[in-house]
């Protein structure tokens, strides 16, 4: 892959904080940072698990943040990244093992915009407050898809194809609900770093916890309403089926008095009712079809037809 890079300096009156961002493969990024006598806190191998678990790590001198995110793929199809964050008292390391238009775009919002002290802690709650926002706009697309399908399934649709949607419906709800848990445990902790550290991060901690949080609990409404679609779907299925069933068993019934005259007038003896009579074939055939336009008469007065 083609790496890509930016550094950006941010002022204030009295501080002023680097951000680097980096996009290559993680051996390229870990060659260049020992190279530049930098740190990689994570395992050698660790990036060929991508994408992990979301994650949060206090040192001495800096911390360290894995947040994952989630940006539209093709369809209600959600892509899931992982963005690592290293931070020190002046400088912010940020990097994604792909290509990504979105820390660049975050890089330009944040340049036109002015930060407030505590400089470094206001950086990087606007870098994770808006890697979270874009959780939502392919969490809505899911959510309107999901809507979509339960009109469809409402009208009775038989669309074979609906049980497959509904279904990774389903494995795309369960991704951005573990997804936003982990990310609520992982600002839990930074909550408390933060404000360990400085009563004056206290409302940056609790803002990006409540903004997780409410993620969290639109990953749960979405994960219900797929549920309650799902069911909707297999209970329509199955009253449809009952609806068959119930539909071959009356016409079942309602035939069976002409099925047991055939058979008692197929047996082989010697003499059998109206047999020999001119007009028996006639008089067998109006007692079936009065037997059996009886039973009709019933189920439809009983509302069963």
């Amino acid at each position: 892959m083609n790496a890509r890079r930016f550094d950006a300096i941010f002022r204030t009156e009295h501080t002023e904080v680097h951000w680097y961002h980096f996009e290559c493969d993680a051996d390229a990024l870990t060659e260049r940072l020992r190279l530049e006598g930098a740190f990689w806190p994570y395992g050698e191998k660790e990036h060929e698990t991508y994408p992990s678990r979301a994650r949060f790590a206090a040192f001495r001198e800096f911390y360290t943040v894995r947040w994952l995110v989630a940006t539209p793929g093709a369809g209600a199809t959600m892509r899931f990244w992982p963005c690592d964050l290293w931070v020190t008292p002046t400088a912010l390391v940020t990097y994604t093992p792909q290509p990504s238009d979105v820390l660049f775009e975050i890089r330009s919002k944040l340049a036109s915009s002015a930060l407030q002290e505590p400089l470094m802690t206001n950086l990087v709650f606007q870098v994770l407050d808006e890697l979270t926002a874009r959780v939502f706009d392919p969490l809505d697309r899911l959510n309107d898809e999901v809507s979509r399908v339960e009109v469809e399934v409402f009208h009775g649709s038989r669309d074979a194809d609906l049980k497959g949607q509904l279904f990774h419906f389903k494995r795309e709800g369960y991704k951005v609900r573990r997804l936003a848990a982990q990310l609520r445990n992982v600002t839990s902790q930074m909550a408390r770093h933060w404000t360990t550290h400085a009563r004056e991060n206290a409302p940056y901690a609790l803002e990006l916890y409540d903004h997780v949080v409410r993620l969290f609990d639109t990953a749960n409404a979405s994960s219900e309403l797929i549920n309650s679609v799902t069911d909707l779907y297999l209970n329509t299925v199955s009253n449809r089926l009952n609806e068959i069933v119930k539909t071959l068993t009356l016409v079942t019934t309602v035939l069976l008095p002409a099925s047991l005259v055939a058979a008692l007038y197929g047996m082989n003896f010697d003499y059998l009712p109206l047999a020999h009579y001119r007009w028996g074939f006639f008089v067998v055939l109006a007692v079936i079809g009065v037997v059996s336009g009886g039973l009709y008469w019933i189920f439809r007065r009983r509302r069963w037809l």
